[in-house]
């Protein structure tokens, strides 16, 4: 795993403690020890609790009295199915509300993520997909950010490691990334032109994807 080599904020150790539970050298219910993980990152136990408690309330780890962390289970099915109605909520919305209101240094930063996973490898493992990993998660929170809602973005914070812990466990390498490239640019698109309606239709359309691929 990478070491912090300057003093590590709380984002930082959290971005960590997600790769790391996206890896497979965690499997679900593995223990996570505090110390372990402070000596690997180079940091103390400070930002790694900090960032622990911040995955407990995400429910991706648990904390057990006597016991300490572990990571949690995988969501069931049908719990993840909840989750993609989650999204279909609350995304295109924020993609509408995108469209109404970014700004082209905004546009360009989205753009960058979607050029990003375009050019990077897709697996088989964390290590090979961890940069398509971070700009889909960066385009997704991104859209949500330009949005302007900080509580969706928490939401989206809360929902997206289970979504992607979900994918990862399935099989690993990342299967749809050339449908994703087309709903995404789709989106891009919308939101460009100012276009609320087709901006909120093209990021249902991706949801809706998404779940097909399921």
């Amino acid at each position: 795993m990478p070491v912090i080599h300057h003093q590590a904020l709380s984002a930082d150790v959290y971005e960590l403690l997600v790769e790391w539970l996206l890896s497979p050298a965690c499997s679900p219910g593995a223990p996570l020890n505090i110390d372990r993980l402070a000596e690997e990152w180079g940091v103390s136990q400070t930002p790694v609790r900090e960032a622990l408690a911040r995955a407990a309330t995400a429910g991706v780890v648990i904390r057990e009295q006597h016991k300490g962390y572990r990571a949690a289970d995988i969501l069931p099915v049908e719990m993840y199915q909840a989750l993609l109605d989650a999204r279909a909520l609350v995304e295109p919305y924020c993609a509408g509300r995108a469209a109404e209101v970014i700004t082209d240094s905004e546009l360009a930063r989205l753009v960058k993520f979607q050029d990003t996973m375009e050019s990077v490898p897709l697996g088989p493992t964390v290590a090979e997909y961890r940069q398509y990993l971070r700009s889909d998660i960066g385009l997704h929170r991104g859209i949500m950010e330009v949005a302007g809602n900080p509580f969706l973005v928490r939401a989206f914070d809360n929902w997206g490691i289970h979504y992607f812990r979900f994918q990862r466990f399935r099989g690993g390498a990342v299967h749809d990334a050339a449908d994703s490239h087309v709903e995404h640019r789709a989106i891009l698109a919308a939101i460009a032109s100012h276009d609320p309606d087709a901006a909120r239709d093209a990021m249902a359309r991706h949801i809706a994807g998404v779940r097909s691929r399921m």
